[in-house]
């Protein structure tokens, strides 16, 4: 299976946003993108249960983000075993640069 086979595999498979991020097609790589601001479900439910448990310990950033890259990396490895395609692609360790997190199939 080539890169654009793959690529359009995912996006049919996960097309009802049941990703926390985005993948997009670049190349010769898949590249899985996730952007943490203001308006991001996960930030929401973290500050409010952050409430209810009365200042315990706020979520910080990076956290937030490696739970959506757990997440999703998680559902992207089940799919691919599940289409027998895991061991012909490499998942890239992920890169963190200020509120966005990323890797890249290939």
């Amino acid at each position: 299976m080539i890169i654009n086979e793959l690529f359009k595999k995912l996006e049919k498979n996960f097309q009802k946003n049941r990703l926390n991020g985005e993948i997009t097609l670049q190349r010769d790589c898949i590249v899985w993108t996730y952007i943490l601001d203001d308006g991001n479900e996960l930030m929401d439910t973290a500050y409010n249960s952050n409430e209810i448990e009365s200042e315990i310990e706020s979520i910080s950033f990076e956290e937030l983000l490696q739970d959506a890259y757990n997440e999703d990396l998680d559902k992207i490895e089940t799919f691919l075993d599940e289409i027998d395609e895991s061991e012909k692609w490499v998942i890239s360790d992920a890169d963190v640069i200020e509120n966005v997190i990323s890797f890249k199939i290939f």
